[in-house]
């Protein structure tokens, strides 16, 4: 009896220790602009992501930040749309930092889907999670935005649990997720 719930615990913690994020829409113009974007991006952060959690235009921002801490939240992806431009920020919950980015464009999974001529879908594989591999993230001293690159890399690199390579098995890496910043254009 008491084995069991000695490692009921120990599985718990280390559940905890596994990144979970929340996906959420913004403002008036982000619920009609960007809500298969928001469907998207959680799918691509299964399984470690709120997938079911439905929210409405009337959450505030600090409707979310009180439902972090009970569900074990560790990550927020909010997206919000403005008449000139569309964000996704990520939070880390809950002290923060908070990293934002601009959305130049995008491609739907509905896009790519449609292009290919054979198109795989395997419901296994967003049982596991993505790898993640960025690029051009490593900043130079004399670079005025380094500190601001480096954030961002961490910050995309913690959203998902890390690997490791010793233990890892090859089948369970189906998905990967390219992050690539170009320091000439800076994007």
């Amino acid at each position: 009896k008491n084995l069991s719930s000695t490692s009921a615990s120990a599985s718990s913690s280390r559940e905890r220790k596994v990144p979970t994020s929340l996906v959420a829409l913004r403002g008036p113009l982000a619920h009609s602009l960007l809500p298969e974007l928001s469907e998207d991006l959680k799918k691509m952060l299964l399984p470690h992501t709120l997938s079911n959690l439905r929210t409405r235009r009337s959450n505030t921002l600090k409707d979310f930040v009180q439902v972090t801490g009970p569900l074990g939240v560790s990550h927020m992806v909010l997206l919000s749309a403005t008449s000139a431009a569309s964000y996704m920020r990520i939070v880390r919950t809950p002290h923060g930092p908070t990293v934002t980015f601009k959305i130049e464009s995008y491609a739907l999974t509905r896009d790519v889907v449609s292009v290919q001529r054979r198109p795989r879908a395997p419901s296994h594989a967003f049982t596991h999670p993505p790898l993640v591999v960025l690029h051009g993230f490593k900043t130079k001293p004399e670079d005025e935005d380094g500190e601001a690159v480096s954030l961002a890399s961490v910050t995309l690199q913690n959203m998902f649990p890390a690997i490791d390579v010793r233990s890892a098995r090859l089948h369970e890496c189906r998905r990967v997720l390219c992050c690539s910043y170009d320091r000439e254009t800076k994007r």
